[in-house]
């Protein structure tokens, strides 16, 4: 049986063999587990802080998409708004327009039809006279404001500068 301390050169050389001549000492082994070790740790907590930076992404991405849903669903009302708006604007305008038109007719075909047969063409009641065609005799009576009109102070229109209601509302907006 050969020696022991034979055995232990011949493995030896086996070993540097092997490792073309370089081999860790313990000292380097024990230091290579630690590192291991350490690295490890340190891709755990890397993983950990990946994870919630994940979250916090996808939470970011959903909080952006409901304000965008949010930002369409609001433009669309205000789009809606406007042309509402507008539409009753112009419906209003035409009526005004319209409705004085139609008030301009009849007063004067009242006034004529009073004229010709002696009826105070305001109240409506007889007088028994013709009338000589002067409107000035008599109480002047102002139109009545229409329902579809907005009653303007003078302050609105100093402040509004007889502007249209969809460039205030342009303007709110």
């Amino acid at each position: 049986m050969p020696d022991l301390e034979t055995l232990s050169e011949r493995v030896s050389t086996l070993e540097q063999t092997l490792t073309d001549g370089e081999m860790p000492a313990l000292q380097d082994d024990a230091e290579l587990r630690r590192t291991t070790t350490d690295l490890a740790a340190r891709m755990d907590e890397l993983e950990t802080e990946l994870d919630e930076l994940d979250a916090a992404v996808q939470a970011l991405r959903g909080y952006v998409g409901n304000i965008r849903a949010v930002n369409d669903d609001v433009e669309r009302r205000v789009d809606a708004a406007l042309a509402k708006a507008e539409a009753c604007q112009s419906d209003t305008s035409k009526r005004s327009f319209e409705t004085g038109r139609n008030r301009t007719a009849s007063r004067s075909n009242r006034a004529a039809s009073g004229r010709q047969f002696g009826t105070d063409s305001e109240s409506g009641s007889k007088t028994g006279r013709q009338h000589s065609g002067n409107d000035s005799e008599g109480p002047v009576r102002s139109n009545p404001p229409s329902p579809y009109e907005i009653p303007r102070t003078d302050g609105d229109r100093t402040e509004s500068g007889d502007r249209s209601l969809t460039a205030r509302l342009r303007e709110l907006l």
